[in-house]
């Protein structure tokens, strides 16, 4: 088969007629994550474009292997205190107390994310509690916010975005 892009080779399939961009790379990141490191999942996460691609944090969040402070991190920058019902919030507040997550390597402070304090930002008294556990600060080695990530992207992911986006939407 011919393929047109990159993206389409990995999966080994082209993009069809019904499918969006978006839902194909969709695809084609969580074909790609797991092979990444830990370190780099924590990284994409400090640049994570909120509004896109969701299936990537919930990825993370059913992965045992995902390190504390990374899952600490998607807990606070979702709003906690604002997103009772959803799955996301109410799956890192089973999870996260129960041990799940086994790897604790890297330092996360909801107080002190990169001079953020999450833990007084929409903290009034009609937004739901949040357990104590969750207002924890995790030590370990402190990552740098990345330099090249494009929305939470390494650049090596973007591109295949990229040529998709230049391809089919040209």
């Amino acid at each position: 088969m011919n393929f047109k892009t990159e993206a389409e080779k990995m999966l080994n399939r082209a993009l069809k007629d019904e499918e969006t961009i978006d839902e194909f790379f969709e695809e084609v990141l969580l074909s790609i994550v797991p092979n990444l490191s830990a370190k780099t999942w924590h990284q994409m996460v400090m640049e994570w474009n909120w509004d896109a691609y969701s299936s990537f944090l919930e990825w993370l969040i059913e992965n045992p292997q995902t390190d504390k402070a990374t899952v600490l991190m998607i807990y606070w920058k979702s709003e906690p205190r604002y997103s009772k019902g959803t799955e996301l919030i109410e799956k890192i507040e089973k999870y996260y107390p129960s041990d799940y997550y086994q790897a604790s390597a890297f330092a996360f402070d909801p107080k002190d994310d990169l001079g953020e304090d999450w833990t007084v930002i929409l903290s009034d008294a009609h937004n739901r509690p949040i357990p104590a556990v969750m207002l924890e600060k995790l030590e370990g080695k402190s990552l740098p916010a990345p330099e090249d990530f494009i929305e939470g992207m390494p650049p090596e992911i973007d591109r295949l975005f990229q040529e998709l986006y230049d391809v089919y939407e040209a």
